[in-house]
């Protein structure tokens, strides 16, 4: 039934002096008895030390800012110490950092898949970066430009349908989304969509073309 190997692995298991015979002994509690109160914190402070401890403080300390308010003793309190003297630069970082931190935390929970500290941390990082790019790009577009081309308008009985695509590297997606409206300028139909790709911009926008066109052959 067993192999040489596993024959002496269990010759040599050492045996008990005493002649009472083997009971069953739940190990987290002190007397051996098991109790739903011993599992319950068992389970809990397991899942605590597995999901948050160490995937919390590993990634402060990854990043720049190091560890913000270690004699907080509630996270309530560690709001309050980290964000009253925090600049506004800081600030940013850390609410990033704990975006990515809930997020790193889901991609654990429902896809099985989570980074390492230093990876959370780049993934804040990155997401900041875009979006103060995303914020100046904002700003410039909200100043009124007279040369600047706005939508014209089809030939009379005519559809016209705007297309854009957008990227995302911190995710590695590709959205894509488009407009129909008639020469008036009133709407007719809009379809948005999204799918995982590592690709630059010139092929997500030809990506975009690609499934406003598919769409409308769809559409009739």
């Amino acid at each position: 039934m067993f192999n040489e190997r596993d024959r002496s692995c269990i010759l040599n298991i050492p045996l008990s002096l005493s002649s009472c015979s083997d009971a069953w002994c739940w190990n987290f509690e002190s007397k051996g008895h098991y109790s739903v109160k011993s599992a319950y914190r068992f389970l809990v402070d397991g899942f605590r030390h597995r999901e948050g401890s160490e995937i919390w403080k590993s990634c402060w300390l990854s990043s720049p800012l190091g560890w913000p308010a270690p004699s907080a003793s509630s996270l309530n309190e560690w709001f309050s110490l980290v964000f009253s003297s925090a600049s506004v630069e800081n600030a940013s970082l850390m609410l990033m950092i704990l975006w990515a931190l809930w997020q790193n935390r889901n991609n654990v929970v429902w896809k099985g898949q989570g980074q390492t500290a230093s990876g959370v941390f780049f993934m804040a990082l990155n997401f900041l970066q875009q979006w103060k790019a995303a914020r100046v790009v904002s700003s410039v577009s909200t100043t009124v430009d007279p040369a600047r081309p706005v939508w014209s308008p089809p030939p009379h009985d005519w559809i016209k349908t705007n297309i854009d695509a957008s990227l995302s590297l911190q995710r590695g997606s590709v959205g894509f989304g488009s407009v129909i409206r008639k020469d008036d300028g009133s709407f007719v139909a809009a379809k948005t969509g999204s799918f995982y790709s590592q690709m630059d911009a010139k092929c997500a926008e030809i990506i975009g073309f690609r499934e406003a066109l598919s769409w409308i052959k769809e559409c009739g």
